[in-house]
C-alpha cells in the first residue's frame, strides 16, 4: 500500500530536505510525496533544493509540487525586480546570492520553469493539502488561489470543501505545537510547519506527515 508523505515549508535548507528524505524517510518509488511549498527564500540553498526535488522525478511515480507564497512572489519579481513586503525582499537577497546574479530574471530557467509547474493544492482522500489557506467566506474556496498562497487564518466549513481536512504549511510552529494539533484527531485543518529555517526563534525542524499511519518524521536543521 503506498504512502503520502506531506513535507511542508523548505525554505532553500537542502541538507536538512536531503537528511529527512534519505534517512528517516526512505520512501518507495509507489508513494506519494506531498511539497506545501516555499522552496525558495530565506535558507542557504534554494538552488539545491530544487535540484533535489527535480531529482526526484526519475525515482518518484507521484510527486507533486504546491506554491507557496515565497514562490509566487520570486515569479512575480522576474518582471519588477525587488518591489514586493518588505520580508520578501530581504528573504529575496539570500535566493540571488546562492544563483549568484543580482535580479531573479537571471536565474536559469530550469528553476524558473519548475515554479511556474507548481500546483495550488493536491487532494488525497479524505485530505486536501494547501501551502496556507482556504477564503470560506465564498461559495467554493476552491477558486480562490491567493489565499491558498497567503492566508493566515481560515475557519474551515467542511461542507464547502466535501468534509475534507486539511493539511498546510505557512505559518511556523514550534516541533512541540505541531505534535500536540496531531494529537486531536477532531480538527478539519492541521498547520505542519515547525519552522525549519528558524532555528534561532526555538524552532528549526523540517517535518513530513505521513497521512496513513497518522505519523510525524521529524529532522532537526543541519544547514545552520
Amino acid at each position: 500500500m503506498s504512502r503520502c508523505y506531506v513535507i511542508p515549508d523548505v525554505h532553500g535548507c537542502s541538507k536538512t530536505l536531503a537528511k529527512l528524505y534519505g534517512d528517516l524517510l526512505k520512501p518507495d518509488a509507489s508513494d506519494i510525496l506531498v511539497f506545501l511549498g516555499d522552496y525558495v527564500n530565506k535558507g542557504p540553498d534554494p538552488r539545491g533544493v530544487i535540484d533535489f526535488l527535480i531529482s526526484l522525478q526519475d525515482i518518484h511515480n507521484n510527486l507533486f509540487f504546491l506554491r507557496g507564497n515565497h514562490d509566487q512572489l520570486l515569479l512575480d519579481s522576474m518582471a519588477t525586480g525587488f518591489t514586493g513586503p518588505e520580508y520578501f525582499e530581504k528573504s529575496l537577497v539570500a535566493t540571488l546570492n546562492n544563483f549568484n546574479v543580482d535580479h531573479p530574471s537571471k536565474i536559469p530557467d530550469r528553476y524558473i520553469d519548475f515554479l511556474r509547474n507548481t500546483i495550488f493544492y493536491y487532494i488525497c482522500e479524505p485530505y486536501l493539502m494547501i501551502h496556507a489557506g482556504l477564503n470560506f467566506s465564498i461559495e467554493n474556496p476552491m477558486d480562490d488561489t491567493e489565499a491558498m498562497l497567503y492566508l493566515r487564518e481560515m475557519d474551515p466549513v467542511p461542507s464547502l470543501i466535501g468534509n475534507r481536512i486539511i493539511i498546510h504549511g505557512h505559518i511556523p510552529k514550534k516541533l512541540e505545537d505541531v505534535e500536540a494539533l496531531l494529537q486531536d484527531r477532531s480538527r478539519y485543518a492541521y498547520g505542519i510547519d515547525a519552522g525549519c529555517v528558524y532555528p534561532e526563534k526555538g524552532m528549526g525542524h523540517l517535518v513530513a506527515l505521513e497521512l496513513t499511519g497518522w505519523q510525524l518524521f521529524v529532522c532537526a536543521n543541519v544547514d545552520f
